[in-house]
């Protein structure tokens, strides 16, 4: 079984904890009377000048922006590579001897 609340509290001494000084009983006129405490009160303490903290600047809220792909640039394409790409394109459409005559124009242009 776990242990009982009394036997988890913790009696040790605090800062605030002081010695209890018996006081000595006098008698006069028959009876008994406690002596007024003879030691001083400790001095009290000093106020210390308040410094208000320092002023500091807010914190601006960033808008969360989701990035963005960027285009990755490709090298263009020479031109007779672009030529040869569209007369393969093209050339199912057409009879050889019309592909032949195309090339021979696009040397005169």
């Amino acid at each position: 079984m776990g242990k009982s609340k009394k036997d988890r509290m913790n009696f040790r001494k605090t800062l605030l904890d002081a010695p209890i000084k018996p006081r000595k009983l006098t008698v006069r006129d028959n009876k008994y009377y406690l002596e007024p405490i003879k030691t001083p009160l400790p001095e009290p303490l000093e106020p210390t000048p308040y410094l208000p903290p320092k002023p500091k600047p807010k914190q601006r809220r960033l808008r969360i922006v989701a990035p963005v792909a960027l285009p990755r640039n490709r090298l263009p394409m020479k031109v007779d590579k672009k030529v040869k790409k569209l007369i393969d394109e093209i050339s199912p459409y057409y009879t050889p001897e019309a592909i032949s005559q195309f090339k021979k124009d696009l040397k005169f242009i």
